[in-house]
């Protein structure tokens, strides 16, 4: 089994069916990962950055 040292989710997963569906896709990243690898992720917002500035 091929392992990384770096897994990259950029808005994927919002795109899952169900909680499940989530799971698998969340378990499927930890496994391929190597011990002590880093797992980075970015969510897709409705809001987008401006909403951030004006706070």
């Amino acid at each position: 089994a091929r392992k990384f040292d770096l897994v990259i989710s950029s808005a994927v997963l919002h795109f899952a069916r169900d909680e499940q569906h989530f799971q698998k896709m969340v378990n499927e990243m930890w496994r391929v990962l190597k011990p002590g690898g880093l797992f980075l992720r970015g969510w897709q917002v409705q809001s987008g950055l401006s909403s951030w500035s004006s706070r």
